[in-house]
């Protein structure tokens, strides 16, 4: 069971004062008005997050829809996590940055769900599917706030394990479907 709430808490020893989309030093949202987007925006939204994909070959890392909750943006475990890590690969890091600059102006709340498949993990550091799901987010959670100036009070992240499947997990094509960390604008 996942509990949602909107009590969403600051993410201790964060300072927004020294943050930037892009890594240069000053907080994204500082200074700018944060607008509520909507249906038509997030379409507007999708279609730029998709041509910048197409433009640098990268539509097979990110996908990107507009559903009932909003604009949904997933990043694929290939693209973004080596298998059985939480950490973001290095080289996928100014894809994310491409990504959380097309999301950055927009005040929504915004939750961050890990997925994996239903492959069980036992590891060191990971004990099941959940653990490093949650880790996922997280880790993309922290990316957002600490390095594109995303607000820590509109930022949540969730871990669903193996429990909420956009394909079979019966081929090893739908398994890699399954693994997935879903950036979720709200509506």
């Amino acid at each position: 069971t996942v509990i949602e709430t909107t009590d969403l808490r600051t993410i201790p020893a964060i300072h927004p004062e020294t943050l930037t989309p892009g890594g240069g030093g000053t907080d994204a949202g500082k200074g700018k008005k944060r607008n509520q987007a909507n249906m038509k925006e997030f379409m507007e939204i999708k279609a730029a997050i998709d041509k910048a994909l197409k433009k640098d070959g990268s539509q097979d890392k990110v996908s990107v829809e507009v559903t009932k909750r909003g604009l949904v943006v997933s990043l694929k475990e290939a693209g973004f996590f080596d298998s059985g890590s939480a950490e973001v690969k290095q080289n996928s890091i100014a894809l994310l940055g491409k990504v959380a600059e097309s999301l950055a102006n927009y005040e929504n709340p915004i939750r961050i769900e890990g997925n994996t498949d239903n492959i069980p993990i036992n590891t060191r550091v990971f004990r099941s599917n959940w653990e490093l799901s949650t880790a996922r987010a997280t880790n993309i959670l922290h990316h957002l706030v600490e390095s594109y100036g995303f607000p820590p009070d509109k930022v949540s992240a969730v871990g669903y394990g193996e429990f909420r499947p956009v394909a079979e997990n019966k081929s090893a094509e739908g398994r890699s479907k399954n693994r997935r960390v879903d950036i979720v604008v709200l509506a």
